[in-house]
């Protein structure tokens, strides 16, 4: 799963942005070329248009050039910009991110909330860490919470953690672990 931002231009903009570029180069060179004009004066009401005319001999030198319909110029749309292997999160990978210390470790930063507390609530929050290329944690994301302030303490248990980052061909990437962080009273 990737995650990218959703300032993106629909692909059928974009589709269009590009046919209007091509059709304003096309007009651009057969415009240049002369299609749209004319050396040929227009005729007037008693000159009447015909498909045929006649040439007649004059003092001054004339070149005539015919012009063929050039080949229209297919310009193909840029593709969307794919995110850099830097930039993309991964969630499958090589080797997965682990964390320093484990779970063990985890549950020395966790804070039971005194809410939770007083309510008995139990549980599991579920959340997403997104880890950096250096082990830290850029941002959390709650999958499932159980409320009363577990989800955040989970989330900011989860960010004070340092990661071994997750890596790809041997080098260490962005990545997305899921982590379970289980809240359970002591009877």
């Amino acid at each position: 799963m990737t995650d990218q931002s959703a300032e993106s231009t629909p692909k059928g903009a974009t589709w269009i942005r590009g046919l209007f570029w091509t059709a304003l180069l096309v007009v651009l060179v057969l415009w240049i070329s002369g299609v749209f004009s004319s050396d040929e004066p227009e005729p007037t009401e008693s000159e009447p248009a015909t498909a045929e005319t006649t040439a007649q001999p004059t003092d001054q030198l004339s070149t005539e050039v015919e012009v063929e319909d050039p080949e229209p110029t297919v310009i193909e749309p840029k593709p969307a910009k794919q995110p850099k292997l830097e930039d993309k999160y991964y969630e499958e990978m090589e080797t997965p991110p682990s964390m320093n210390g484990g779970m063990e470790a985890l549950s020395k930063l966790l804070k039971y909330p005194a809410e939770a507390q007083k309510n008995g609530i139990e549980g599991a929050v579920t959340l997403k860490a997104y880890i950096d290329k250096e082990g830290n944690v850029d941002r959390t994301k709650i999958v499932k919470g159980i409320g009363y302030g577990c989800d955040e303490a989970a989330a900011e248990a989860v960010r004070k953690s340092r990661f071994v980052p997750g890596q790809m061909n041997a080098m260490a990437v962005k990545s997305i672990v899921t982590i379970t962080v289980r809240f359970e009273l002591d009877n």
